[in-house]
């Protein structure tokens, strides 16, 4: 998302799914300075870190471990819920505006 910041080109993240070939792939952007993959990616366990809103912290995590399990669930497990799940952009459904679902 927007929040790596410390990098001088976050939107180069996106580039790889850009470019890779299409099927059964999915992008999630969160449209956020403070969602970065350090704070809610490495770090997925905590809500720790002292510069982050609380107040955001636990429904980013919430929000990631949905899309995990729900990736898992449809792939993995072959569930078809969770596959309409991801392939109707139900992850972003819920704030359009902060939340880009891209999927080829």
């Amino acid at each position: 998302g927007l929040g790596d910041g410390h990098e001088q080109f976050p939107q180069g993240r996106r580039i790889p799914y850009d470019k890779i070939t299409p099927g059964d792939k999915y992008r999630l952007w969160v449209k956020d300075n403070d969602f970065g993959h350090g704070m809610y990616g490495d770090d997925l366990g905590t809500c720790a870190d002292g510069n982050i809103a609380e107040r955001k912290c636990l429904p980013f995590q919430q929000l990631l471990k949905s899309t995990m399990h729900a990736y898992l669930d449809a792939y993995i497990e072959e569930k078809p819920t969770a596959r309409t799940f991801l392939e109707n952009g139900y992850p972003a459904l819920g704030a359009p505006t902060l939340l880009e679902w891209v999927k080829k």
